[in-house]
Formats: structure tokens, sequence, C-alpha cells
């Protein structure tokens, strides 16, 4: 098992050793824990902009252009409005990751990103693995195996 700083954020610390692929889509909060004004998440992956589009109310973010930033409402795993947000999408290979990835960016309560990152785990990305959205772009550019 791995522990992760996953609790600050109400999800379990205990997970299965490494089942970070770069096939699949994963979520982390890209900002330091603790209240703040904003928070931001971030989603990479081949199913990024697909799992943040279920949430999204807004332009569409599957016709956004890359690049992009959006002003719109994400909604929490019932349907109901959670917050007012900012989407940016980067389609690949133009992006950090070199994937499709969508940044979320929320009022920066505690409830909010608990909320938010959990209803993007329930619509099908795996939380991130510390790092791993430095390891994908090596892994792509250099062709760096997982260990």
């Amino acid at each position: 098992m791995v522990t992760t700083n996953a609790p600050m954020y109400g999800i379990s610390t205990e997970k299965p050793t490494s089942t970070a692929s770069s096939s699949d889509t994963s979520v982390a909060p890209a900002t330091a824990p603790g209240q703040a004004a904003l928070a931001v998440l971030r989603l990479s992956g081949p199913q990024a902009i697909a799992i943040a589009d279920t949430l999204w109310r807004g332009k569409s973010l599957a016709q956004a252009d890359s690049h992009t930033a959006h002003l719109g409402t994400v909604l929490d795993s019932r349907g109901l409005q959670l917050d007012q947000a900012g989407a940016v999408v980067y389609r690949a290979p133009r992006s950090f990751t070199g994937q499709d990835s969508v940044e979320l960016t929320v009022h920066g309560s505690m409830y909010v990103r608990r909320e938010l990152l959990d209803t993007l785990i329930k619509a099908g990305a795996r939380l991130a693995e510390p790092g791993e959205f430095t390891r994908r772009p090596l892994r792509l550019v250099y062709g760096l195996k997982r260990k």
C-alpha cells in the first residue's frame, strides 16, 4: 500500500501499489492544501475532457479549442450546482503531460475541493500518484518505462 496526501481532501489514504498508467485518466489537486481564495484540480489522460464535461455547465468543453479558458458551473455527484468555476482545456499533445488535460479552478473552501475531487473520481478519474503529472511527459518524450 502507498500512503498519499489525500486525507486532506477526504479520500482514503490506502491504495494499491502503483496502478498508474498513461492510458488512464487521473486527477489531483494542483494547489497547496488548506483554505485559500481559489483551488485548482487538474485532470490528465484520454478521458480528461469527457469526464470534466459530465459535471460542467457552460460551453461544452468537448468542443472547446486547446488553450482556452471558460466560465461555468461545476456539479456535485448528485447533479446539484457545487460552485462557479473556470475551466482551461489543453488538448494533446500541446499540454504539460502531452495528453488531454483540464484544469478546473473553483473557490478554495475545503468542502468544495473535497466534493469536486470526489465527484471527478466517481465520474471515472483515478486519484493521481505523487509526481505522476511530471512522470507522464517524461515517459512520452524519453520512452521511460514504469518500474
